[in-house]
């Protein structure tokens, strides 16, 4: 065994609990957007609670994408909860958007 190349061990890092937040949001943007999604398909057209909760979804999921930026360059925090905090609001913001940019596009 190579005894040089064995790393230490340091304490670990604390969970990141605005991280946490904007994680639990963006899978909760995500889960919306199924509810829209599966919603327009079986009952038609979307009526207008389904738009606003489309709009409102996409806001929140943004400024939830700031904040996970901002909350992944923090190093004094555990790296999977920031980068998990990041990942789901990107998830659910893309979705979002991508329905935006396809409903602009098909017109």
């Amino acid at each position: 065994m190579r005894a040089g190349r064995r790393r230490r061990r340091s304490e670990k890092k604390p969970v990141n609990k605005i991280s946490l937040v904007t994680m639990a949001v963006g899978i909760l943007g995500c889960i919306l957007f199924l509810w829209v999604i599966l919603r327009s398909v079986y009952g038609g057209n979307t009526g207008r609670a389904e738009t606003a909760i489309g709009v409102l979804s996409i806001l929140v999921s943004f400024i939830m994408l700031v904040r996970g930026l901002i909350e992944n360059r923090k190093d004094s925090f555990n790296r999977s909860s920031r980068l998990l905090g990041l990942l789901f609001p990107l998830i659910s913001f893309g979705l979002w958007i991508s329905v935006y940019i396809l409903g602009a596009v098909r017109g």
